[in-house]
């Protein structure tokens, strides 16, 4: 006995029909027709009447045919069961990361998706504090986020590991007037900005302000796309790290420029990971980490290449 030769059964019971049933079944009706009179023999049971009008059950096989149904339907509970349980050995990835910088976390993810074809990943983007709590609180496995938040007190029990350095700069549209002579605080304090938002970039605004006075802010959003339309139709400037653009998801737009600010203000950046050293991460999640910072530092350093050329 089968649970193939179980189904059997079942479907001719419905459709009273040899040829029908085998077609729905993708079995030869001779096969169908072999199966069913192994199982009557095996049974000692004669499950079904041949009438010239078709095949229909005795009543010995109606009486078992609830049990049959009862079996199959038992047998369809136990997959569902394994399915969730083999679904829960999937190994996990869950990583939060600031602004823009989605580029290289996907690409690595579908480069490399024989390696990851057994791993959920969750990748969010998220506020910089609101990814320091999360990986203190063990609810993701890393942040990727910008190392000025690292001397704060309140994070000294966590690792940042740096990925890659640049510049903060300003970001201008290609008409700007100052592109070619260096940026005065007098310029600057003249200015309308747009703002990334986020505390990082809201500290660095606001260390401007202590050294050239109050700054308008036309926008702040999280959207590079919106950023590059306010610098290039509203005239905005923004304050911005240069890998922000270079590993945003969006397309680089060639209308805009950086303009160094470095005379005036600390233009040093670090981006890298956010870990706990007390949640420890898995195997995949430790090599998803290393491949995407062997994919940032690759990019950055062809961005470098090509710059000097």
């Amino acid at each position: 006995m089968s649970f193939e030769q179980l189904l059997y059964v079942e479907v001719l019971s419905h459709y009273h029909s040899l040829s029908q049933a085998a077609e729905l079944l993708h079995i030869t009706k001779s096969g169908l027709s072999l199966a069913i009179t192994e199982l009557e023999d095996e049974m000692d049971i004669q499950i079904f009447e041949r009438t010239k009008r078709g095949t229909f059950l005795t009543d010995e096989g109606a009486k078992l045919l609830a049990s049959i149904s009862d079996v199959l339907k038992a047998k369809a509970h136990l997959g569902d069961v394994a399915l969730a349980i083999s679904e829960k050995k999937r190994e996990e990835i869950h990583i939060q990361y600031i602004n823009t910088m989605f580029n290289a976390f996907m690409h690595d993810f579908v480069d490399h998706h024989e390696l990851y074809d057994h791993v959920f990943l969750s990748i969010s983007k998220g506020q910089t504090k609101e990814i320091i709590q999360n990986v203190r609180n063990g609810v993701i496995d890393a942040g990727f986020i910008a190392s000025s938040e690292i001397e704060s007190e309140w994070m000294k029990d966590l690792v940042f590991t740096p990925v890659c350095y640049g510049r903060v700069v300003l970001l201008v549209n290609e008409d700007f007037p100052a592109l070619n002579h260096p940026m005065t605080l007098e310029e600057l304090s003249s200015m309308k900005f747009c703002l990334f938002d986020d505390s990082y970039h809201t500290s660095l605004l606001e260390r401007l302000e202590r050294l050239c006075g109050p700054i308008e802010v036309l926008l702040k959003t999280d959207d590079y796309w919106a950023i590059t339309q306010a610098v290039q139709k509203l005239s905005c400037v923004c304050l911005c790290r240069e890998m922000q653009t270079l590993l945003s998801s969006e397309s680089f737009d060639e209308h805009v420029r950086f303009v160094d600010v470095g005379h005036l203000i600390n233009d040093q950046s670090a981006l890298g990971f956010l870990t706990n050293p007390r949640v420890k991460k898995s195997e995949i999640c430790t090599t998803y980490m290393v491949h995407v910072t062997k994919a940032i530092q690759k990019q950055m350093k062809d961005h470098k290449k090509n710059a000097t050329l």
